[in-house]
């Protein structure tokens, strides 16, 4: 997929978020980012799972089902009231070849959490649609660069 394409998205909620994560889908908007009707017409799916048992096995459930070659966001959501909860990156249990990033977050009932956690997710999601438009060694290299320098943080 060529890196210019990377500009239509469709939302998948794979479980409920109460809206929360419309405030994620507006900052995709909001960078430029158009959000589709339907799942043909996009470049990528941005798919929301709220992780409500285990994380795995919601991630795995979110992503059975998705259309074939469409490169993935997944957000893997939390719920919880406290802005400080510590929860183990989701990126660990995802093995699908056709998601390009995992991200966690934090909500509460409507609202994402104003808290690092997020605001980290946000900026990297930011900085991987950015880097999208610009690299010119195919989607391998982008996805190969986030993974290794996503597996060498720690929290």
């Amino acid at each position: 997929m060529a890196a210019a394409s990377w500009r239509k998205f469709f939302v998948v909620e794979s479980g409920k978020t109460n809206g929360a994560h419309l405030e994620l889908v507006n900052m995709i908007k909001h960078i430029g980012h158009i959000e589709v009707d339907r799942s043909e017409d996009c470049d990528y799916l941005l798919v929301i799972c709220p992780a409500v048992s285990q994380v795995g096995t919601n991630i795995s459930e979110a992503l059975e089902s998705l259309p074939a070659n469409k490169p993935v966001i997944l957000v893997v959501m939390h719920h919880t009231f406290n802005k400080c909860q510590v929860v183990a990156e989701s990126r660990r249990q995802v093995t699908d070849p056709n998601v390009y990033l995992t991200v966690d977050v934090l909500f509460y009932e409507k609202n994402l959490l104003n808290c690092n956690r997020n605001q980290s997710a946000l900026l990297e999601i930011q900085i991987f649609l950015a880097g999208s438009l610009y690299q010119h060694h195919g989607m391998s290299w982008w996805k190969d660069r986030v993974r290794s320098t996503s597996g060498s943080s720690s929290e």
